[in-house]
């Protein structure tokens, strides 16, 4: 496969079913993830025995140029043995609010009865409402690592 280029990657059909991968000739783990409607640059590589890829944007809205940038960032994290779904799964939990985590646990819980629920909301609302909004996972002193 040649280098991708935005004139290469118009040229690509798009599959009937399925997906297609095409690699980029300059850059080892770049390259594009075409479906039946759309194209998906991406970055892929191995952390710990393990593949790991990352989708980095459509076709259109990146430019080839602006995901080849991309992906050195994300296969220079993966040589350094960073997964970087993790990190982004990591970013996702810590910044899930308390009511988000609140509402959650209600919908786990459906079993509960109804003035279980009113009681949670009321308490919810009356001594939690200045941290309803904030992110769980950020305090300040946390020994979390923040990715």
């Amino acid at each position: 496969m040649p280098k991708l280029t935005k004139s290469v990657v118009d040229a690509i059909p798009h599959p009937e079913t399925g997906q297609t991968f095409h690699r980029d000739s300059d850059i080892k783990g770049f390259g594009l993830r075409v479906g039946t409607g759309s194209k998906v640059y991406i970055a892929e590589g191995k952390v710990n025995s393990k593949t790991v890829r990352v989708s980095i944007g459509h076709h259109g809205i990146f430019t080839a140029e602006q995901a080849r940038q991309e992906a050195k960032n994300i296969l220079g994290m993966i040589a350094r043995g960073i997964n970087p779904n993790d990190v982004t799964k990591t970013k996702r939990a810590l910044s899930v609010t308390m009511w988000e985590a609140f509402d959650a646990y209600l919908k786990a819980r459906g079993s509960l009865k109804p003035r279980t629920v009113y009681d949670y909301k009321r308490l919810m609302k009356t001594y939690l409402a200045d941290w309803q909004n904030k992110p769980c996972g950020n305090h300040q002193g946390s020994d979390r690592v923040q990715a």
